[in-house]
């Protein structure tokens, strides 16, 4: 099967070999849909030299900014991972915004920091960190985030931050840790007619182990303070995707941090597949591993100078290579695609 797509000037041509036998019982969409093992995958760029390069440029993908207000990748890949001292010192940058986290898989965090320091996202202070990056930046960062990652899993808003005191029992310590966000807060926070869920993660505290405890005790300090301001108790979500607020809380050392969850479904679901084969390779994995082999900056090099430039995989199952190449390759946003998710500005 082969097909072609145009965007702007820039052609790409997508074509997966098919054994012939296989090949009769699939329509094209269920070749990529359906994850089945289709053999050689192909993508190739076609340059055409009678279109002026500057023209083309803008259908390049970016390079990383540098501006002064940012940390430039060079210095994260010195710095490596920070500490909690550096990241502490400039929780107060001087300029109204929010806080953020963005989950990714291990060892893709200097991929993901890069992506943040694009001019798509413009994020600021950005820290590369385990299993994720902290960075700063307005509203807007964030819409921007959930819509240009790649190698993200999840963006997140921090509500608030509080070391939990150790003497104090974990349980309660957690509800009223919550109840201090405020009661209006949380009246606003959650729509009228809404839903909330909650997901925990503990890690080696004092006085409280289990992740369970700690979410029933975020939920009941959510709906006394709706109580609080006249509201009633919200209804529990029929599906966790459709919730309208998920939220996040951290456990790290006493140390808790409540998110808001911005993306709602994984952002490895771009919204390209019908169906989700059970062994297809994650999005965004596939996506860190493209960049960590240096196809972006190929395709920036070859269609500058007038060259195709072609990536193949010799054992293409549902193409999810290929798509991602070809996503990065055109530099469309990975959300474009994407419906749904609780992407619904905070008061």
């Amino acid at each position: 099967m082969t097909s072609g797509c145009f965007s702007g000037r820039v052609p790409f041509i997508v074509r997966m070999v098919v054994p012939r036998e296989k090949s009769r019982d699939l329509l094209p969409s269920q070749q990529v849909t359906q994850g089945r093992r289709l053999g050689l995958g192909l993508i190739r760029l076609v340059s055409l030299p009678h279109l002026h390069r500057q023209s083309m440029n803008q259908y390049l993908p970016h390079k990383p900014s540098h501006a002064s207000n940012r940390v430039g990748f060079g210095e994260l890949r010195a710095r490596g991972q920070h500490s909690e001292e550096e990241y502490e010192e400039d929780r107060g940058w001087g300029q109204e915004g929010f806080q953020y986290f963005a989950s990714c898989t291990r060892g893709l965090e200097k991929i993901l920091a890069q992506e943040l320091l694009a001019p798509e996202i413009g994020a600021y202070n950005v820290y590369p960190g385990h299993a994720g990056v902290r960075f700063q930046g307005s509203l807007e960062t964030g819409y921007r985030a959930n819509l240009w990652l790649r190698s993200a899993v999840r963006v997140m808003m921090e509500l608030a931050v509080e070391d939990l005191d150790p003497r104090e029992p974990g349980g309660d310590a957690v509800y009223e840790f919550v109840r201090r966000l405020g009661d209006r807060e949380w009246g606003e926070l959650v729509p009228v007619g809404g839903t909330f869920a909650i997901t925990s993660h503990v890690w080696d505290c004092s006085q409280i182990r289990n992740s369970a405890l700690a979410s029933t005790r975020v939920k009941d300090a959510v709906c006394d303070a709706l109580r609080q301001v006249g509201r009633p108790k919200p209804m529990k979500p029929e599906f966790t995707e459709d919730v309208d607020l998920p939220l996040q809380l951290s456990l790290y050392r006493d140390r808790a941090i409540l998110y808001r969850d911005m993306s709602g479904s994984s952002l490895h679901k771009r919204g390209y597949r019908d169906a989700m084969h059970r062994a297809s390779l994650n999005e965004a994995v596939a996506a860190g591993c493209l960049q960590l082999a240096g196809w972006p900056d190929m395709v920036r090099k070859k269609l500058k100078a007038g060259e195709d430039v072609m990536l193949m995989d010799p054992m293409c199952g549902s193409g999810t290579f290929l798509i991602e190449g070809a996503l990065m390759a055109m530099n469309v946003a990975p959300g474009l695609m994407r419906r749904g998710g609780p992407l619904a500005p905070p008061p």
